[in-house]
């Protein structure tokens, strides 16, 4: 195994004399910022090869200079970790073909010397610049992943209330519809929510009564419409949405009313925000 080390061993010798001199005994090794096993200001256990890759210092020399620095001899195991982190190192900082090309060997070789212990299934070929192989590898990351805890039953898919999730689907659609400042003035209050039997059916339907409020009776004009038009829209659109998401088919009964300077009572911020 070819080697590059920086610096003789009397070169060594001097350096750590004076790291000592500052730090004291006992150096701890540690990872820098590109993940290289590293000692006192920059000493690299791990560095590059005469064939371009990461190798693992010689085991030898690191002890030697462990001695010099204070620090306990390594083991043929921590030695072996080493190794580990060098081969690490190749499949993060160099492409598979490259490594393959400078070991003439496959890529799917160089690829299992890189991350030995890594199943085939679970590399992929990606290119971030083309956007390819991206979704193979999420999938993966995703089936990897373990489940968390539930944050409540799972038969629920919301810890929000029906009127609260009925007034925001509301709410949504009559924001995308309404321009300049009525978007920021309005708010949705649901006032009633009745599930009714339908005459002659078993089935029953959801009937809801919510209001738009604005702050000024003047806005109430222009959330109407002429002749209806923009409060219809709001509330076909919102009843499209609901009937999708809830059990029953809905009949929304919208209407509009006033609620002077709302956006400065705390009761009702408290009651849109859920805090």
């Amino acid at each position: 195994m070819d080697i590059i080390t920086h610096g003789t061993l009397d070169y060594y010798d001097e350096l750590f004399k004076f790291i000592r001199e500052l730090e004291g005994d006992g150096l701890t090794p540690y990872a820098d910022s590109k993940g290289i096993p590293t000692i006192g200001p920059g000493m690299a256990l791990v560095v590059k090869g005469a064939n371009g890759l990461w190798v693992a210092m010689d085991k030898n020399i690191i002890n030697r200079i462990f001695g010099i620095a204070g620090i306990d001899p390594i083991t043929d195991l921590q030695h072996a970790t080493l190794v580990e982190a060098a081969n690490a190192l190749n499949f993060y900082y160099i492409q598979a073909n490259d490594v393959a090309k400078l070991l003439n060997i496959s890529k799917d070789k160089a690829l299992e010397k890189a991350m030995p212990g890594i199943p085939s299934s679970r590399c992929f070929e990606i290119s971030c610049r083309k956007k390819e192989g991206l979704e193979p590898l999420l999938s993966c990351l995703f089936e990897m992943a373990p489940a968390g805890d539930l944050f409540y039953p799972g038969e629920y898919y919301t810890d929000q209330d029906l009127p609260f999730r009925i007034s925001e689907i509301i709410r949504e659609k009559a924001m995308n519809r309404l321009r300049e400042e009525l978007p920021h003035s309005i708010y949705v209050e649901t006032a009633d929510v009745e599930l009714r039997e339908v005459s002659g059916s078993d089935r029953k339907r959801l009937w809801v009564r919510s209001f738009i409020i604005c702050e000024r009776e003047s806005q109430k004009g222009m959330i109407v419409g002429k002749g209806g038009e923009m409060i219809k829209a709001i509330g076909q659109e919102a009843r499209k949405e609901l009937n999708t998401i809830l059990e029953w088919k809905v009949d929304l009964d919208l209407r509009v009313k006033t609620g002077r300077d709302w956006r400065h009572n705390d009761r009702i911020l408290r009651k849109i925000t859920g805090n």
